[in-house]
């Protein structure tokens, strides 16, 4: 009967333990719906969220996913309107299994480049510090690069309910092991009210970070997997990632190109007025970037850029249509690049 009993308590703890293993997201597993993984653009405007405020944007996050025979790459680019920095990253990781294979991020605080195998070798520079780390990390783990992951998940099989812990390598020089849990907390069903395209079904789906101690709350469209907007809390602050749909084009008139250039070449008349811009003091993430239109109201400096608009049917059309949208001042639909 010991024997027995013993046999059963093996049993369960064998199954409890497999259960366990399931319950996490690894590269191995077959789980993602790859038709939706493929190559696109998608450029979100960057909002800060304050309390009993309107969301007041601050830059531009630009994320383009480019897909092989061989790999999936994850390219960013942020820019501040208060600065001309930009910060990038890659990431690319294998397209049939999503193993990472390779990772940078440059900006003018720190780069980092990781070449992933047996090892992970690279490097890390804090730039501030002027300190460099030679990365050589051997682990045994099976995980997402930290960069990658959030761009499966509309492509996971999304279900109210769904749970699930995803293994994450985060390189930092201080810690003393990189792989980390990401935690799929909750995917609720929702509706989304797009200012260009109207109502959708979305799923909502919350992610904690314990690497970052982040949690990010993802909208993903049901129909087609387009992600419209990512929320991040972190301590006390609250950061928006809002979809500009820059597939969207509700302008009916054609761009002259020749009967606009005839009109800004130059002439005899003078356009005369004021600028202004705003000062900024921030603190937590925003600490030290001077936000534009948040407090304090002061003159723009000598040479400060003016962009004057000819009066076009084109153009009048996109002006109607933003101010239809209620954006008279900062336009929802962005000009076409070969408009600009």
């Amino acid at each position: 009967m010991k024997i027995i009993f013993a046999s059963i308590l093996c049993f369960f703890a064998f199954s409890f333990k497999k259960a366990l293993a399931q319950n996490v997201l690894e590269p191995s597993e077959t789980i993602f719906e790859k038709k939706w993984i493929t190559s696109g653009k998608t450029e979100f405007g960057y909002f800060v969220v304050r309390d009993n405020a309107a969301p007041i944007e601050i830059g531009t996050f630009i994320v383009e996913t480019k897909v092989s025979v061989a790999n999936l790459s994850v390219i960013t680019n942020l820019s501040l309107f208060s600065s001309a920095d930009t910060w990038k990253d890659t990431s690319i990781s294998d397209v049939k299994s999503f193993k990472p294979v390779y990772r940078s991020s440059f900006n003018s605080d720190k780069e980092f480049v990781l070449n992933y195998g047996k090892n992970i070798t690279g490097y890390y520079l804090d730039k501030k510090s002027r300190k460099k780390t030679n990365v050589k990390d051997a682990t045994t783990d099976n995980f997402f690069e930290s960069y990658t992951y959030p761009y499966l998940i509309s492509a996971l099989p999304l279900e109210t309910g769904y749970r699930r812990d995803i293994s994450v390598y985060d390189y930092k020089p201080e810690n003393s092991n990189n792989v980390k849990k990401s935690i799929i907390e909750e995917t609720r069903s929702n509706i989304f009210k797009s200012s260009f395209t109207g109502e959708h079904k979305v799923w909502q789906v919350t992610v904690f970070e314990t690497a970052t101690n982040q949690r990010y709350i993802y909208t993903i469209d049901k129909d087609n997997r387009k992600l419209y907007k990512v929320e991040i809390f972190v301590n006390e602050q609250h950061i928006m990632l809002l979809s500009r749909e820059i597939d969207f084009n509700p302008i009916k008139s054609t761009f002259n190109k020749e009967e606009t250039l005839k009109l800004i070449k130059d002439g005899n008349s003078v356009i005369t007025g004021q600028a202004f811009a705003r000062d900024n003091q921030n603190n937590g993430l925003l600490k030290g970037m001077a936000i534009l239109n948040v407090n304090k109201k002061q003159f723009a400096g000598q040479g400060t850029g003016v962009i004057l608009i000819p009066k076009t049917a084109y153009f009048e059309e996109w002006r109607e249509a933003n101010e239809k949208l209620g954006k008279k001042k900062k336009p929802l639909i962005p000009l076409p690049k070969d408009v600009r």
